[in-house]
């Protein structure tokens, strides 16, 4: 094949081996974008065994790893909520004295300043400054920019959010070499769902004044689903593209599945709660065991590389706990596996929050079984579900109760929870499609620059 002409500047922070959606979002596009004449180089975090955890996965789109050019030190994997909790905590604890040791507290707070004072700076700068965390990264990228840009002469620079740093370093770059750059925005501060737990309120609008300051000088701005672009529009008010994730469609044996044999409902990936809660599913599953409409040792509902504890804590609430099993993390292809025979997919939407597209429904997608989504609200996924034929949302007990007595009295004949997914209407979602629509905002950008 001949080379692409063009070249994009991708940056971002997360990238194989590290497996979470921030990963793979760019690293699909990277391996699709040279399909529509434009050649990915990637900046993006350095990861390895040591500071991924249980995020490592070696079989994670190896082929998208030839796109990077200059990995970077990824910097502080906390979330700065830990780090300010953390800060917050400690100086709880200095200021909880008897009334003998307030004479010490002058010493006692200088010495904490002493031992913490990367966080206290970190947790200072993240409140003065939102738009460049994580700041030792986004020091490093701004760093590597100038030589980067000297030796490859990229036509325009995309940039993933969040964290924000990207955005900024990319703004930076795009103002200092005159270089048009795309604002890709995965989640954006407005959803209450992600962001309310992280960031005071009065903190949540200083740092969408900031990222608003930033993204403004961006040549286009994109956002992965149709209920968030309008109201991320108005914030920078322009238009804002849509490029969901997608379905890998390519990475899933066409050939029919062999199904597990007992009654399987899967869940890949983490669960965030308070935001996500599985207590709807298990409710259902009491009230069918309840009534004999469910047998126990018929039934396995498995949660792969989720907070265990959590996920316990929430099911030994219910009857059902005996049923259910918090398993650790597996690789891509592992996971993939999983889904392929399980007989019911779980997707836990994120409150109730319409604008929010999981990347794990477009997974599901491409894995052709059955989903289960909990609890609708009548936003995004219902409406993918609904013109996909791939699954049903759930918003009440009763609704996931007739959805699971209809799939497990299918299955106890059959062998097998029907699956009536449109292979044509879901191939609109592969990656490949939203790497054409990311190619023509690329296109657009270069010709505005």
């Amino acid at each position: 094949m001949p080379k692409p002409t063009r070249k994009v500047l991708m940056l971002t922070r997360r990238y194989p081996p590290y497996n979470a959606v921030e990963s793979t979002r760019p690293a699909m596009f990277a391996k699709y974008l040279g399909d529509y004449d434009w050649e990915p180089l990637v900046v993006c975090g350095h990861y390895d065994r040591e500071n991924s955890g249980d995020r490592y996965d070696a079989d994670l789109l190896p082929e998208s790893l030839e796109h990077v050019i200059c990995p970077l030190p990824p910097g502080d994997n906390r979330l700065m909520g830990e780090i300010a909790a953390d800060v917050r905590m400690g100086m709880r604890r200095q200021l909880t004295l008897s009334p003998r040791a307030w004479l010490t507290l002058p010493g006692r707070v200088g010495r904490f300043v002493r031992d913490n004072a990367k966080d206290i700076s970190l947790w200072a700068a993240d409140n003065l400054l939102p738009e460049r965390h994580p700041f030792a990264f986004t020091r490093s990228l701004m760093a590597a920019l100038p030589e980067l840009i000297a030796r490859h002469r990229p036509d325009v620079i995309w940039a993933t959010s969040p964290p924000a740093g990207p955005h900024t370093a990319a703004a930076w770059a795009g103002r200092k070499f005159s270089i048009p750059w795309v604002a890709d925005f995965r989640d954006i501060l407005e959803q209450d769902s992600v962001w309310k737990s992280r960031r005071t309120e009065p903190q949540r609008r200083w740092a969408r004044a900031r990222e608003t300051r930033v993204a403004r000088s961006a040549a286009a701005a994109v956002a992965v689903s149709p209920v968030l672009a309008p109201i991320l529009g108005r914030r920078l008010r322009r238009r804002v593209e849509v490029i969901p994730n997608g379905a890998d469609i390519h990475d899933y044996p066409s050939s029919p599945p062999v199904l597990d044999s007992d009654f399987t409902i899967s869940y890949t990936g983490w669960v965030y709660i308070p935001q996500q809660d599985p207590g709807l599913l298990f409710a259902a599953i009491d009230k069918l065991l309840r009534t004999g409409k469910l047998q126990p040792e018929r039934l396995s509902v498995k949660f792969y590389g989720c907070h265990a504890a959590a996920v316990n804590s929430i099911a030994a609430r219910y009857e059902c706990a005996p049923c259910v099993q918090v398993l650790p993390t597996v690789p891509r292809a592992v996971c993939h596996r999983i889904q392929r025979t399980s007989q019911i997919l779980l997707l836990l939407e994120v409150g109730q929050e319409k604008g929010i597209y999981p990347g794990k429904v477009f997974e599901y997608l491409a894995a052709r079984r059955p989903i289960l989504s909990i609890p609708g609200g009548g936003g995004c996924v219902d409406a993918l579900l609904a013109e996909t034929h791939a699954g049903v949302s759930c918003s009440t007990i009763d609704d996931i109760c007739k959805t699971l007595t209809k799939g497990y009295q299918t299955w106890t004949r059959t062998g097998q929870v029907p699956y009536h997914g449109r292979a044509e209407v879901i191939a609109k979602y592969s990656w490949p499609k939203q790497t054409h629509l990311l190619a023509e905002v690329l296109d657009q950008a270069r010709l505005r620059g």
